[in-house]
């Protein structure tokens, strides 16, 4: 009931060419009976690029932070996914033609505010409390270990900080 594909004939610019694979190719590579298979994963597979991602699912959280009625399951999601895909930013070229993530956001037009309510965890606020509870109940949806809505959040906004710095003057 978690899986959600988000698919299309939709432009993919800015983009990163990754190779798809599925956990049954993985299992059977770890126990070394990959080879007994057809490997029909699909190769280079154009992906929206993840800083575009990341600032996409920024800027749908403030727009719904506000909205009423103020539905968390519809986004709290994202929370963990931003803290991850900007985790691991650093390891991604970025997109061709862009000298930053600054850049990419200007291209969007999206403008961040890191003190925005919707990243300044506050258990006195009631939208906080249900958030926290929509981050509880998908809790299934994920395996492994999982960010904390407060690590996330953390995440968030260093980076926004960060992507509003402005740039160092050239030497």
């Amino acid at each position: 009931p978690f899986v959600l594909l988000e698919v299309g004939d939709a432009r993919v610019r800015p983009c990163v060419r990754r190779d798809m694979t599925s956990w049954v190719h993985d299992a059977l590579a770890r126990v070394g009976r990959a080879g007994g298979f057809i490997d029909n994963r699909p190769r280079g597979v154009r992906c929206l690029h993840p800083i575009v991602t990341a600032l996409e699912k920024l800027d749908a959280i403030m727009r719904r932070w506000h909205r009423v009625p103020f539905e968390p399951a519809s986004f709290v999601r994202h929370y963990e996914d931003i803290g991850h895909i900007v985790s691991q930013l650093s390891a991604m070229p970025l997109p061709p033609g862009f000298t930053d993530a600054s850049a990419v956001m200007a291209t969007m037009k999206i403008a961040l505010d890191h003190e925005h309510p919707a990243w300044t965890p506050d258990e006195d606020i009631e939208r906080w409390r249900s958030l926290r509870a929509a981050h509880l109940a998908i809790g299934p949806m994920f395996w492994g270990k999982r960010m904390s809505l407060e690590d996330a959040c953390r995440v968030m906004s260093d980076w926004i900080v960060a992507l509003n710095r402005p740039a160092a003057a050239p030497d």
